[in-house]
């Protein structure tokens, strides 16, 4: 299977990409910036144009998300995201989110709290939030990441 993770680089990009990778799977990583990891390659998600270049020529069957931005989260929500999921396709789409956007007793139907400017981390949620709504459709799954311990990829 070919599955291009954006944020490889990260606590959990990283382990996703180790887990594939081990398991046989062709995997491509991103980082954002230089990393000690020589196998990711950079990809500055906000250069809309040559992300599709990455998708259109390595063709992965799956997409995985694990960017976080504290401060450029709504951009990414606003001018990133709608571009993604249109031009992706049937390409399998996973969004690792956090569950911290949303209330307590959150359920399917709980309505995501958008957070004002005196909110800790406000553009970081208010940016996941925004994401989710964008990305709704049968191929993309959101995955809410809570605390993450171990990774078990099957």
């Amino acid at each position: 299977m070919k599955i291009l993770i954006l944020g490889a680089s990260g606590f959990l990009g990283g382990t996703i990409y180790f887990k594939l990778k081990n398991v046989g799977n062709d995997v491509l990583g991103t980082c954002n910036k230089n990393t000690n990891n020589t196998n990711l390659i950079e990809q500055d998600v906000f250069d809309v144009d040559s992300l599709l270049h990455l998708v259109n020529s390595y063709k992965p069957d799956v997409i995985i998300w694990s960017i976080m931005n504290h401060q450029q989260e709504e951009e990414i929500a606003e001018n990133v995201m709608p571009i993604l999921c249109e031009a992706i396709g049937d390409i399998r789409f996973i969004f690792i989110s956090t569950s911290v956007a949303y209330e307590p007793n959150m359920s399917e139907d709980v309505k995501p709290l958008l957070r004002d400017e005196t909110s800790y981390n406000h553009h970081y949620f208010n940016g996941k939030i925004k994401s989710e709504e964008n990305i709704k459709n049968s191929q993309i799954i959101v995955l809410f990441a809570q605390e993450v311990f171990t990774v078990s990829i099957l």
